[in-house]
């Protein structure tokens, strides 16, 4: 039989291992993880991580730096423009981008690199096994690329648009009732998502489900008679294998000063200038993307306009949206304007709206974490600011001003730092620990080891799964304490996800808890993070924080700053959790105190009041 080398990229099914093994005796297997495979696969490691490593970085570069590589007649910034004063549809998927790009370049990567390797290990047959739609076209005719899982996620396509047309009808019969709430003269505006998919703790101690990002300055603005909450239900997103929950708490109101988008936006069927509007929008764009994604480009640069292909509709939807938005603006006629999360489709369109009639000013809070491989907020020193982004935007701390002002693009004058909502509850929280245990059904005396687990992005599936691997490895090495995960908001599989890897392990003491983040983090012993914002507000509750870098990514600066404990793989993430637990593993007490001033400003309970008190 024929030698065969097989270079496994992405976790193989148990169909796909069956058909590794038919390749016999002169087959030899590399892998880039050697727990995706049985003991009777005798592979090897091929490590590919500086692919992976390059992929992101060069596909972030390119991205952040187009109309510099690209020059004037193919900058799509420019080619993609919405109007004369710099808007364009390229801000509005250049983050989503980023990661089909990524893909790219890690496939064109890890075939090169298979390449030479091969070149210098073997004869024969290459097979590749993975789940990259792309490889399979780019790889030479002598290359073989089967599948490493043939399953397919179910598609809730059907379900999630029959379930989001309920809603929007129910909220258009609701919305219209509210409306009159509009003839009090309201200037300050906060647009909020009216999909509730989790409790969200207040400062008063109180929980209800809500907005994760922006339910405590929903309620301060509930409070004011010049501030309106304007919520919305937000389209799904089509070929989706995530659910849409629908309940009661995205259909009817849930403050006295709320009102829905749904009619505002309804209205404008009966505006002819709509029509025009949005033909015009819709023309435009349309020739712009289809000149653009006809370009050819060279070396990496060549997969943009492709990429960027996918995202018509997209812009065919963002195109009837933005003619809308015009007529509730008109309706509207806010003072100021603005949310969470600026960078999304959703708020973006608003606030490109409100800088293009110039008749209010838009603002934006902080929600997450800001670094330097952030795409939605690093810019290149050339980007037209002005017209993009929100004209004051709140920050937590001066660390993340900085990144705005000096890492990226934004002007000082624009970047206030008043806190981070969330903190809020935390004076509070820091008074009823046992009371939280109790509400937990958890033992006073137990010690909780807490993973701020999430969702990764597309091409990390694997990175995802080890990390989990670990932790739950991890736990079954200290069966009397009580390791919970808490996943990300979007991370609808979580339970099934992280119970199907402990049955697998024989470990009985892990459990994913949807409650609060912050009641979570006000009782556990440590956190560790990969890279979320979550690493951060482990620093507030003055809690060992344990930073799973096994990828070089620590974009939040926590090792370099002193407060985040490094671990690469599962040995030193054992290591040092038990460090901690049997207390011979510290933390550093004086920079956690500079890093929390840094980053949260204040925590005193006020943070809803000062960003509603610069609103006037």
């Amino acid at each position: 039989m024929e030698e065969t080398s097989v270079y496994i990229l992405s976790k193989p099914s148990d169909e796909t291992l069956r058909i590794i093994k038919s390749y016999g005796a002169n087959c030899s297997i590399y892998t880039s993880d050697l727990t995706w495979l049985d003991s009777s696969c005798k592979a090897k490691i091929f490590d590919n991580s500086k692919a992976y490593v390059d992929s992101f970085e060069n596909a972030f570069s390119i991205l952040v730096n187009i109309s510099e590589l690209t020059g004037e007649k193919r900058d799509p910034v420019k080619l993609l423009q919405i109007s004369n004063n710099g808007n364009s549809w390229w801000y509005y998927f250049r983050f989503m981008c980023l990661y089909k790009f990524r893909q790219r370049l890690y496939d064109d990567y890890s075939l090169k690199a298979i390449l030479l390797h091969h070149q210098n290990t073997g004869n024969g047959k290459i097979v590749i096994v993975s789940n990259s739609g792309y490889l399979k076209s780019a790889v030479p005719t002598h290359i073989e690329v089967i599948k490493a899982t043939f399953e397919k996620p179910k598609n809730e396509t059907f379900g999630n648009l029959l379930k989001y047309l309920i809603a929007l009808n129910i909220r258009l019969f609701i919305g219209w009732f509210l409306l009159p709430k509009l003839l009090i003269r309201r200037k300050n505006v906060l647009v909020s998502s009216a999909y509730s998919a989790q409790k969200v703790l207040l400062p008063d101690g109180t929980e209800k489900y809500g907005d994760q990002y922006s339910e405590g300055l929903q309620a301060e603005f509930a409070k004011r008679k010049r501030h309106l909450n304007l919520t919305e239900f937000f389209p799904p997103a089509l070929k989706s294998s995530i659910k849409v929950n629908l309940n009661s708490r995205g259909i009817f109101p849930r403050y006295r000063n709320e009102v829905y988008i749904e009619p505002l936006l309804f209205l404008n069927v009966i505006n002819p200038v709509f029509y025009i509007k949005a033909a015009k929008y819709l023309r435009t764009s349309k020739r712009a993307i289809a000149h653009f994604t006809s370009l050819k480009l060279e070396g990496d640069l060549k997969h943009v306009p492709v990429i960027s292909s996918s995202f018509k509709r997209l812009i065919s939807f963002l195109s009837v949206r933005m003619a809308a938005i015009d007529m509730v603006l008109a309706i509207l006629k806010p003072e100021w304007i603005g949310g969470s999360n600026e960078h999304d489709v959703r708020m973006r369109s608003i606030i490109e709206s409100v800088k293009k009639k110039g008749k209010s000013k838009s603002f934006a809070v902080q929600h997450g974490s800001v670094h330097t491989k952030h795409l939605h907020y690093i810019f290149s020193k050339g980007t037209p600011t002005k017209s993009i982004l929100p004209d004051v935007t709140f920050t937590w701390g001066s660390f993340w001003s900085d990144v705005l002002t000096k890492d990226s693009a934004y002007p000082p004058e624009i970047v206030r730092e008043l806190g981070q909502i969330r903190t809020d509850t935390i004076p509070e929280l820091l008074t009823k620990t046992t009371q939280t245990k109790n509400e937990f059904g958890i033992n006073f005396n137990k010690r909780i080891v807490l993973y701020g687990s999430q969702l990764l992005h597309p091409g990390e599936h694997e990175k995802r799964e080890q990390l989990a691997v670990d932790f739950i490895k991890t736990a079954k090495q200290h069966p009397n304490d009580l390791f919970i995960v808490k996943p990300h908001p979007k991370e609808d599989d979580a339970e099934k996800f992280f119970a199907g890897i402990a049955r697998k392990h024989d470990v009985l003491n892990v459990q994913v808890y949807r409650s609060d983040l912050y009641k979570m983090l006000s009782i556990a012993d440590m956190v560790l993070v990969y890279n979320s914002t979550v690493g951060v507000e482990t620093t507030y509750f003055d809690k060992p924080l344990i930073v799973l870098n096994y990828y070089d990514n620590d974009f939040g600066g926590f090792i370099k700053d002193g407060v985040g404990l490094e671990v690469m793989n599962y040995d030193e993430m054992q290591s040092t959790i038990s460090g901690i637990l049997a207390g011979k593993i510290k933390k550093d007490d004086e920079a956690y105190k500079k890093f929390v001033v840094a980053r949260a400003t204040a925590i005193d309970g006020q943070v809803c009041k000062r960003i509603a008190d610069e609103l006037v």
